[in-house]
């Protein structure tokens, strides 16, 4: 993961997130550029404090990430539609996955 931007969508999306096994490094990697476009997206320290325990949350599968209809969905639907209806639960992640999420893609700057 070159940019912090690039390792947040891979750790914000659900088909990488849920749907296959990673290293210790590649979690690592990708948990770090999330923490950090948290810290450049947001300069309260309370507001990403409370966003990396969502991150927790995501991961772990808890709340509405746990039940059977985000659980059966995350194949078939668009990360950040998912996100929307799925992520209600953690409304800070929600909103910066759906920010990540909604970049332009594009090789040039």
């Amino acid at each position: 993961m070159h940019f912090g931007l690039h390792s947040a969508g891979y750790f914000l999306n659900p088909q990488f997130q849920f749907g296959m096994e990673h290293s210790e490094n590649v979690m690592a990697k990708t948990l770090e550029g999330t923490r950090s476009v948290n810290e450049r997206l947001e300069p309260s320290i309370d507001y990403q404090i409370k966003m990396v325990n969502q991150m927790l949350l995501f991961r772990s599968k808890h709340d509405t990430f746990g039940t059977i209809q985000a659980q059966r969905t995350w194949k078939q639907m668009n990360p950040a539609e998912w996100w929307m209806i799925c992520g209600t639960c953690t409304l800070k992640l929600q909103r910066l996955a759906i920010k990540v999420f909604n970049q332009t893609t594009s090789a040039s700057n």
